[in-house]
């Protein structure tokens, strides 16, 4: 990457707050991708806060992301999804590197001129949420310099705005191997199903996801291993803290929102039989 990127500005997260709630119904009710709410994240820096200092980024802890997913969560709980998945992978990444060193590097240099989302697509119709481990029904299957995956994701959140898809699938190869599989927007053969329609989190677009035959250039994959006892499960525990701590974060946002809605109607309202 060029240059470095830029500090999350945690003093204009009121200001974000209250540009994004000025939308969020109308996403919600339109099922509308709130593009311009991420462009806003994108210009506080909040979607690479916690980029790891040796890439370049400012390395924010989960302290400051906790506070960045409240302030987002308060305003519309999409946008705060999405950055959340987002935020989530960087901060695994400057943990416990895992991204092949060119992968990451073109991930961190489309960030660099704008919001670039990124989310991992674990679950499937059959096998459910992996967190527990189990192999997935999506196939890879090598192709000369490629690898070619076929198969079915959904509850993929923020499918249509994702420059990067994580793919969770396994190989057709004996013995079997899994991995995440960096699939880029756009791809032949990649097809997002509007299937979601969950009120309060329409803007999400949470929607299923199809490959076939999606191209995957060889190198491109993480933690790409044999399957084992319980392929694809996530026992480490700072992972956990932060998905746990972050997420309640989000919806303690959602909340006190709601809360502040309520007892400004409540304040507000004047019934016509007085």
């Amino acid at each position: 990457m060029s240059s470095p990127l830029p500090a999350p500005d945690l003093a204009r997260l009121p200001a974000v707050t209250e540009a994004l709630a000025a939308r969020a119904a109308e996403h919600d009710r339109d099922a509308s991708f709130p593009a311009e709410g991420f462009v806003l994240a994108y210009e506080a820096g909040l979607l690479t806060a916690t980029v790891a200092a040796r890439h370049g980024g400012p390395g924010a802890g989960l302290a400051d992301t906790v506070r960045i997913l409240r302030a987002l969560g308060a305003g519309d709980p999409g946008v705060a999804l999405v950055t959340a998945m987002t935020l989530f992978t960087h901060a695994a990444e400057a943990r416990t590197p895992g991204w092949p060193p060119a992968a990451y590097a073109a991930l961190l240099d489309a960030s660099a001129i704008g919001p670039a989302l990124v989310n991992a697509l674990r679950v499937e119709p059959e096998l459910g949420s992996p967190v527990r481990g189990g192999l997935p029904a999506t196939t890879a299957r090598r192709d000369g310099d490629h690898w070619l995956l076929t198969g079915r994701k959904i509850y993929s959140t923020g499918a249509v705005g994702l420059s990067r898809m994580l793919v969770f699938a396994r190989t057709d190869e004996d013995p079997v191997r899994v991995g995440s599989f960096i699939v880029r927007a756009g791809s032949p053969g990649l097809t997002v199903e509007p299937t979601w329609d969950h009120v309060g989190l329409r803007a999400s677009r949470s929607d299923d996801v199809v490959l076939d035959s999606v191209p995957v250039p060889a190198g491109d994959v993480i933690a790409l291993d044999e399957a084992g006892d319980i392929p694809g499960a996530r026992p480490d525990p700072e992972t956990g803290a932060w998905n746990a701590l972050g997420l309640t974060a989000l919806y303690l946002g959602v909340a006190g929102a709601a809360r502040d809605w309520l007892i400004h109607f409540l304040h507000e309202r004047v019934p016509t039989a007085l």
